[in-house]
This record gives structure tokens, C-alpha cells and sequence, in this order.
């Protein structure tokens, strides 16, 4: 399957710290795309974990990123989300088998999570938007990864427009409006 499916999906938000902010590539245009895939989801009913590196070093999650409420991050020191236990329990709890996932960095626990992701039968979506890393090379070498090895690759409005079956849904003026920015 190449398409998302609201009901089967799952967004994993994965480690927009404050440390991070200053220092990576186009991180104000990335954060404004992680907070279009965060409401679209939240619109829409789509399940949201969130996941935390080493915050004592790295910072809690910048308050620029607007996670629902009831949405904590999971705390976690593997690279890799699905090598903590907590983290994969709970994707794993809600039953969805496709993963819409954003963050930081590209190359780096993004690209990690979406190799797990893939090798336990998820269907992977990247939002090539809302991730990044502190250069720009390594953000597209490890999108490039994760297309290699089977991730789909997409941008935030394209997703988001996947959300809703079409333009007569009365949540489409609310996506609408998310896409636009406003």
C-alpha cells in the first residue's frame, strides 16, 4: 500500500528539543511543518507519540512545537525509538501499522526509527519537510536512506491532504486552514 489510511495511521514526533533549535538546517520552516502534521493529526484523530533524547543534555521539547494535550514525550537514550521498550510498546498498543513520522535529526534517530520501523512490517511516510539535521547534506542523505530502504517519501501538505477523503468532509475547512498556516 502507497497511501495513508487515517485509521490505520500513527504520527511519531520524534525529538524537536530545545538544544536542537539554534543549530539546525531550516529549523524554523521544519518546526512550522512539524506543527501542521501535529494539528492534522490531532484534527483527524490520528494517534500521536512523541519521543525525547536524552533530555537532561538535550532539553525537554521546545515549547515551539505544539503538542496536543494528554501527548507527553517518551524519554528515551537509543538512537533508534523501537529500541526503547516504552516507545514501541506504545506504538505497537495502538495497533496502527502505518507511521507518518517527522523529526530531528534526519540522519541520525529519524533515520534509525524508520529502519526499525520498516524491518517490523510498518508502512513508513516521511514528512521530508519536517525533518532536518544541523547540515543540510546529512538531512538528505538520510532521507535518501530511508527511500533506499523503503520509506515513502512525501511533504507535510501532501500527507496532510491524504488525511481526509475529500473536500466535503466537515473537517476539510479546519485542514484547510492548518495547511494554510493559519
Amino acid at each position: 500500500m502507497t497511501r495513508i489510511r487515517t485509521e490505520d495511521s500513527l504520527l511519531l514526533v520524534i525529538d524537536y528539543q530545545e538544544k536542537f533549535v539554534p543549530i539546525i538546517h531550516g529549523m524554523d520552516g521544519v518546526i512550522e511543518n512539524a506543527n501542521k502534521m501535529i494539528a492534522g493529526a490531532d484534527l483527524v484523530g490520528i494517534p500521536i507519540i512523541a519521543s525525547e533524547q536524552y533530555p537532561e543534555g538535550l532539553g525537554k521539547t521546545t515549547d515551539r512545537v505544539r503538542l496536543p494535550a494528554g501527548v507527553a514525550p517518551h524519554w528515551k537514550v537509543h538512537f533508534d525509538c523501537f529500541l526503547d521498550g516504552k516507545i514501541a510498546a506504545a506504538v505497537a498498543a495502538t495497533g496502527k501499522r502505518t507511521l507518518l513520522v517527522i523529526g530531528i535529526e534526519a540522519h541520525v534517530c529519524v533515520c534509525q526509527s524508520v529502519l526499525s520501523a520498516l524491518s517490523l512490517g510498518y508502512q513508513v511516510h516521511v514528512a521530508e519537510d519536517a525533518v532536518s539535521s544541523r547540515r543540510e547534506r546529512d538531512a538528505r542523505t538520510g532521507i535518501e536512506r530511508m527511500r533506499q530502504s523503503g520509506a515513502f517519501i512525501a511533504c507535510t501538505e501532501m500527507l496532510l491532504f491524504q488525511m481526509l477523503p475529500h473536500s466535503k468532509d466537515p473537517r476539510f475547512p479546519a485542514l484547510s486552514r492548518i495547511v494554510k498556516g493559519g
